[in-house]
């Protein structure tokens, strides 16, 4: 037993005596955990799948903004021999 007197090993209970569980019950919460979790998964992929060029696009922009700003940039030259 641990300090709360609880058994450590098995919960000492006879489980012949111990009511089934209700199935009915048991497959609707797993219908509704699935099924909320087939929509959050396809939310987020809409959502992905619409950043996705959008970051891209974005990447893009930054490294033409930063090419550009060093080649124009008077220290861009300096070190050319």
């Amino acid at each position: 037993m641990d300090e709360d007197g609880l058994p450590l090993m098995g919960s000492g209970i006879d489980l012949t005596k111990v009511p089934a569980i209700q199935q009915k019950r048991t497959v609707a919460f797993l219908n509704q955990f699935v099924v909320h979790t087939v929509q959050f998964l396809n939310r987020f992929s809409t959502v992905c799948e619409e950043v996705g060029p959008v970051q891209m696009t974005k990447t893009r922009f930054t490294v033409c903004v930063f090419i550009y700003r060093d080649l124009f940039s008077p220290n861009y030259y300096v070190n050319i021999p």
